[in-house]
């Protein structure tokens, strides 16, 4: 290995909060990952991939770990078990 680059598997130093939303409000939900190499981060709402659709917002920072997931506004239809994963060639974690 070059440098000092230590390989670490996903890590998450800032869990995902249970959030409770009323109608039409605008949700965030927020995370800090760890891992190197930085881990690649999917998206789930009960179990269904959530990553590439339009009602929900995902901003993440390679250089803090600080991943966002913002629902603009909030409808009863988008309640739901909302989890994150981090996956690495070490490994993943859960959130």
């Amino acid at each position: 290995m070059e440098g000092d680059t230590q390989m670490q598997p996903p890590a998450f130093t800032q869990p995902l909060k249970p959030v409770i939303a009323l109608d039409g409000e605008e949700v965030v939900f927020s995370l800090i990952v760890t891992g190197v190499p930085q881990p690649e981060l999917t998206w789930f709402r009960d179990d269904n991939n959530i990553d590439n659709t339009e009602e929900f917002l995902i901003k993440y920072n390679d250089d803090t770990g600080e991943c966002v997931l913002t629902i603009a506004e909030c409808f009863p239809e988008d309640a739901g078990l909302f989890k994150c994963v981090a996956s690495n060639p070490l490994g993943a974690a859960t959130t």
